[in-house]
């Protein structure tokens, strides 16, 4: 181990090898008061990074450490959640060391977890686990098969349900939040941060989220991604009904609200986010491109969008299929009328029609 050795100000200061950066040697410096303390803090962090490198950690503690190394760039509510995985999820591997792992034993794991959780919420565990494993174990070959995806039922509101719900909640608190999700895809957490100066004569401006921090406390923060940054045109009477309501209660105050509604006024199987689908299926079933509906409604990816085309809305599909029909029906009606008056020339649409009522 490299000595301290003491500078101008007074401190003492130890210098050790960190590896090697475009050809160059590269040092990581660590300064003290006294000798003693440099050279144990140096010391420190080279056993601490030997362990890193040979695997000499748990998969709880390098998970932890992970979680903690990327507290300061997630949103409060995934560090929150990550906290939580980090306890509950892979219990099974957290005392292995990193050095033990094989393809074999993390994919008992993610069977054994299988069998009590979704696909979604297993992909999410080794997810997380993949993560830490590349933070501190880059080297490490793991390879294992996780469940396939299963298609989630979900019921899309259709019109009527909204129509109903917002029939009976005029003038009640929840008016303004279910009219913003339904007509402009604003969710919970976007509902609950808006701002009067947030509204337009025309739109709403989305900026900022109302979420839970680790501590359980409410707290405003910005959107997740860049799509969550958007303005949102909304009907004038929606902007008048917004405009009253604010401000709006938490989150779980909404849901609680909505339920409650929903309960009321018989409109079963739908939650408040299911919303936003309801706006996102109108757009598409609008003729809307998908880039326009992704910007409107705060969507990252179109993968998302396709998840929620997969539902769609269940009063628009007689008109689909409809539409498919039709069109269908007059191109070969078109191609066969083409084909009889090449056959037949000189007959018209009455013959035609003869030769049809023939055919039957």
């Amino acid at each position: 181990m490299a000595k301290a050795k003491k500078l101008p100000s007074g401190n003492w200061r130890v210098q050790v090898f960190a590896g090697m950066e475009n050809g160059k040697k590269k040092y990581k410096s660590f300064t003290a008061s006294s000798r003693k303390e440099a050279e144990f803090q140096a010391s420190e962090w080279a056993l601490e990074r030997k362990e890193r490198q040979c695997g000499n950690i748990t998969v709880k503690e390098a998970i932890d450490r992970y979680i903690e190394a990327k507290k300061g760039t997630l949103a409060p509510s995934t560090y929150r959640e990550y906290l939580k995985a980090a306890e509950r999820d892979l219990v099974s591997l957290h005392k292995v060391k990193l050095w033990d792992l094989t393809s074999e034993v993390v994919q008992a794991a993610i069977s054994e977890e299988s069998e009590s959780h979704s696909p979604k919420t297993v992909r999410n565990m080794y997810g997380l686990l993949a993560a830490a494993l590349k933070m501190f174990s880059p080297d490490i070959s793991i390879h294992v098969e996780l469940p396939k995806k299963k298609r989630k039922e979900v019921k899309v509101p259709t019109d009527k349900d909204v129509q109903t719900l917002l029939l009976h909640v005029k003038g009640k608190p929840i008016e303004g939040a279910i009219l913003l999700a339904a007509t402009g895809s604003l969710r919970r957490s976007e509902v609950s941060a808006l701002m009067p100066e947030d509204v337009t004569d025309l739109s709403v401006q989305v900026s900022k989220a109302m979420v839970l921090d680790s501590t359980r406390k409410w707290v405003i923060k910005s959107p997740k991604t860049e799509a969550g940054y958007r303005f949102s045109a909304l009907p004038p009477q929606v902007i008048e009904v917004v405009r009253r309501c604010i401000p709006f209660p938490n989150p779980n105050v909404i849901t609680k609200q909505f339920e409650k509604a929903c309960k009321e006024c018989g409109v079963e199987g739908i939650t408040f986010h299911r919303l936003r689908h309801y706006y996102a299926s109108v757009l598409h079933f609008l003729g809307v491109p998908d880039q326009n509906i992704m910007l409107y409604g705060g969507w990252s990816s179109p993968q998302v969008l396709q998840g929620i085309y997969e539902h769609a809305l269940e009063d628009k599909n007689p008109e689909l299929r409809d539409k498919i029909v039709n069109h269908f029906e007059d191109v070969i009606s078109h191609g066969i009328s083409h084909e009889k008056s090449r056959i037949f020339p000189g007959f018209g649409a009455g013959f035609i029609g003869e030769y049809n009522t023939c055919r039957q």
